[in-house]
């Protein structure tokens, strides 16, 4: 029983090496943070330059 318990504790040690890996791998893809463009030009071209066309979309519907 003696020569199998380090053989165990390796292969413990190697799946939880594993586990801890793809789990940061999973964190990387879908929680990273993502970088936003705040500066007032992209919210004035996000805002100011949408709402015209907008506008303009629905009254033409009319």
């Amino acid at each position: 029983m003696g020569i199998k318990s380090p053989s165990l504790a390796k292969e413990i040690v190697v799946i939880l090496i594993l586990k801890l890996a793809l789990i940061f791998i999973i964190w990387m893809l879908f929680f990273r943070p993502v970088q936003v463009d705040q500066s007032n030009s992209a919210i004035n071209n996000q805002f100011l330059n949408a709402s015209p066309s907008a506008s303009k979309e629905s009254d033409n519907d009319r």
